[in-house]
């Protein structure tokens, strides 16, 4: 059997081998289809060897790179922590160097 599809309706067609190169009516739309020949198939390509993935199990990919965006995320929540940290100490200092100014000029 030809198996193919119309280009009208695109409904799939079916009809013997004898019929190919023929015009045949579309089983569906009554449109006029010309039945493909059979040509020789090429020769399939081996398959491709499947990448080995190695994941530990009821671990899956997706959330190992929702893991690095949490990652990236809590660095950064780290980093601006730490730079905050920083601009208090040096506010804090700045207060005790005017406070011993203060006392130095009384």
């Amino acid at each position: 059997m030809i198996n193919f599809p119309c280009p009208h309706c695109r409904a799939e067609n079916e009809v013997e081998p004898d019929q190919a190169g023929q015009t045949v009516a579309c089983y569906a739309c009554d449109g006029e289809v010309i039945v493909p020949r059979l040509t020789a198939r090429p020769k399939a390509r081996p398959a491709a060897q499947p990448q080995e993935v190695i994941a530990r199990p009821g671990f899956s990919l997706h959330f190992k790179g929702c893991a690095t965006w949490l990652l990236i995320g809590g660095l950064g929540l780290m980093m601006y922590q730490c730079v905050d940290r920083i601009r208090e100490e040096k506010q804090a200092q700045e207060t005790r160097k005017g406070r011993e100014r203060v006392k130095a000029n009384q």
